[in-house]
């Protein structure tokens, strides 16, 4: 398991989706790869939500799950998270959990940064 430090902490996104773009490109800019480590979903989704298709064995390497969705079903009061899950999503590569409360400031920063003149430039 990963200490408080180095990699305790994965973002997960999708290429296809703009708001995980923002939040990727915030991470790459601010040299969040050093301590925040990248998961890709592929560009499937089946009714259970965003499918790990792209990696070997379909699963994240560092958090064992085939669908985004066990990630959400963890928190959720009966285990079956009822909405669909969405990234960009920060998990807790720790408790296997994800941190939802923890991306919103997040996505508010990437968003205040990347907006008109600047955003373009480094796209």
């Amino acid at each position: 398991m990963a200490g408080p430090g180095r990699h305790r902490y994965r973002l997960l996104w999708m290429p296809a989706c703009p708001h995980a773009h923002k939040v990727v490109i915030a991470w790459k800019l601010l040299g969040l790869r050093k301590v925040i480590s990248l998961g890709t979903t592929g560009i499937y989704r089946d009714p259970k939500g965003w499918v790990f298709t792209e990696v070997e064995g379909e699963k994240d390497p560092v958090l064992g799950i085939h669908f985004l969705k066990e990630l959400y079903d963890k928190d959720a009061p009966d285990g079956d998270y009822k909405e669909r899950p969405t990234v960009p999503v920060i998990a807790d590569t720790a408790t296997k959990r994800h941190m939802r409360h923890f991306l919103k400031p997040w996505i508010s920063l990437t968003k205040d940064l990347l907006q008109g003149d600047f955003y373009w430039a480094i796209i």
